[in-house]
């Protein structure tokens, strides 16, 4: 016994604890996903504002470039006269030259950012400002072969000093007059333009990437050696700008990676977020909570110690008091000082045990009551016994003197007496419950003062169904008392009894040509023999069964019966 109540104190103790800390990493769990998910989102939106509105001036530059270019290079007379259709006077050209010169220094002394601009072809004419690099370089970069690909469209490339940094951002176009090709056109702006757009507006640590349409890094910043700008490039293969992404590096570090094309498409700007910097306070906080929670958790493992105890220690009393009653001491109560549900159940027990006690006295005193009703009930089936004996005797002395009356009479009742003392089930067939109405009939014609008639109609297959024992006496018996008997007109009495199988049912109707009553008085079941006949039939198949009463004052009764189709063999 006390090993069981130990047992299960501290079956109760260790699973309360283990409640505690699931519930205790569940809230926590929910807490740092929701504060993560809120942080992310506050971040992703803040960032995108600051890139939006820093695309949209780097954009309007590159739009001022796009314009620029698109004057030198399409349907330009001036460049035409210079690189295409040159004059044939030396005169002419040179004055064509000095006029194409003076177009270049406008375009490139009208704006600051640009850095240099070129007009050339493969036939070695050069037209330019700044930095040469001439047709050699457009060659040897496959510069050329980009252009014969896309003459219409702005090709965007970096140029690169001697440690391949990026120096400048050069803008190619082909040139054309009126849809002959006659060269290029390139313009450049220094990279510190993106520089100055993307430095600096960022978290510490976030990378940010510009690049063009090839896929060339234009500017890069944030590099570091454990997430180099290689790696955060290769987070952006699989995404499509617009896009908004969490990802891993080959380091296992997750980023939060935007992606955004600038310009029309030809450019397209990436920005890496690493989250340990965007979790950071919350990893902070975090750890506040969980030290907060392990003293509270603390605090709670002595509350549900003792909790535990108390559980345990009235647990054991019930589990004592059981077993005692288990073994036979019903004398044993419970007792638990308490004002919560120990002490509901410890009256409850002895509220059992009483109720036990009383029980098993009243099944005493029961088996008793039964013990002298079988006496008597063997008594009586002796005397029983004793009259269908004497029965006989009379009858066969009143058979051997010829006296008819008396022999059928005492037949009938001898009869009635023969399946009253038949053993079996409080169930017999319809056949044999008719059998007794004609012998209660029969008998009941020698007291009565009016001639009664039965005819009996009864379907050969209602024959053998199964009905409650003296289902029909008590009805038929009704007719002749309150119905035959009880009428003011002098005619003979009439009982009909008609039975047939409707389905799963039987229906059986007797009708009487008695006095009738009206049935908006309801006395049809004031007779006690057919209420209890009624009752009888209900309890044993159901409200859907029972009887069902007609009536016409001074004319008639009709009483309906219906109970469920059974034979012997039926379940």
């Amino acid at each position: 016994m006390n090993a069981m109540r130990i047992n299960f104190k501290y079956k109760l103790f260790i699973s309360l604890i283990a409640i505690l800390l699931l519930a205790s990493v569940t809230i926590s769990a929910i807490w740092y996903a929701h504060s993560r998910n809120l942080i992310t989102d506050t971040i992703l939106q803040s960032t995108e504002l600051l890139l939006n509105e820093r695309n949209r001036e780097i954009g309007k530059t590159i739009a001022g470039i796009d314009y620029q270019s698109r004057l030198l290079s399409v349907n330009n007379a001036n460049v035409d006269r210079g690189l295409g259709n040159k004059w044939k006077d030396p005169f002419l050209n040179s004055q064509a030259n000095k006029k194409l010169n003076s177009y270049i220094d406008s375009v490139y002394s009208g704006s600051l950012s640009i850095q240099a601009i070129e007009l050339g072809n493969d036939r070695g004419d050069f037209y330019g400002r700044g930095i040469r690099r001439g047709y050699p370089y457009l060659r040897e970069e496959g510069i050329d072969r980009l252009l014969a690909q896309s003459p219409d469209e702005l090709l965007v490339l970096p140029y690169y000093d001697k440690g391949q940094n990026v120096k400048e951002i050069m803008f190619y176009r082909a040139l054309s007059y009126y849809g002959k090709n006659i060269g290029y056109s390139m313009i450049s702006i220094s990279s510190g333009a993106l520089q100055e757009t993307y430095e600096g507006i960022f978290l510490k640590n976030a990378i940010v990437t510009v690049r063009n349409a090839q896929g060339q890094a234009l500017y890069t910043s944030g590099y570091s050696e454990e997430s180099p700008n290689e790696t955060i490039a290769k987070l952006f293969e699989k995404s499509e700008a617009g896009g908004k992404h969490l990802v891993k590096d080959e380091q296992g570090k997750e980023w939060l990676a935007i992606r955004q094309n600038v310009a029309s498409g030809y450019l397209t700007v990436q920005v890496a977020v690493p989250m340990e910097d965007i979790l950071a306070n919350i990893k902070s906080k975090f750890a506040d909570i969980l030290y907060i929670t392990c003293l509270l958790f603390g605090l709670l493992l002595v509350i549900v110690f003792f909790v535990s105890n108390y559980i345990g220690r009235n647990v054991a009393k019930v589990s004592n008091a059981m077993q005692r009653f288990s073994a036979g001491d019903l004398e044993r109560t419970l007792v638990i000082r308490s004002n919560d549900e120990f002490s509901a159940v410890a009256e409850s027990f002895n509220e059992m045990t009483r109720s036990i006690r009383q029980l098993l006295e009243d099944v005493k005193a029961k088996e008793k009551e039964k013990l002298d009703l079988e006496i008597r009930a063997l008594q009586g089936q002796i005397n029983l016994h004793f009259l269908f004996n004497t029965l006989n005797t009379i009858k066969n002395l009143a058979y051997i003197q010829r006296v008819t009356n008396i022999d059928r009479l005492v037949g009938a009742l001898m009869e009635l007496l023969n399946i009253s003392m038949a053993k079996g089930t409080s169930e017999t067939t319809l056949e044999t419950e008719i059998a007794y109405v004609e012998h209660y009939l029969e008998i009941y014609r020698y007291k009565s003062v009016k001639e009664i008639e039965c005819v009996v109609d009864v379907d050969e297959e209602a024959k053998d169904a199964e009905i409650p024992k003296f289902m029909l006496q008590p009805i038929v018996e009704n007719a002749i008392i309150h119905g035959i008997e009880a009428s003011d007109e002098d005619k003979n009495g009439l009982i009909y009894i008609k039975a047939f199988r409707n389905g799963q049912d039987i229906e059986i109707t007797i009708y009487d040509n008695g006095q009738g009553f009206d049935p908006q008085e309801g006395i049809g079941f004031s007779g006690i023999g057919i209420s209890n006949t009624d009752r009888r039939i209900k309890a044993r198949f159901g409200e859907a069964y029972g009887i069902r009463i007609e009536s016409i004052p001074h004319e008639s009764t009709t009483v309906h019966i219906r109970i469920p189709y059974r034979r012997e063999d039926t379940p």
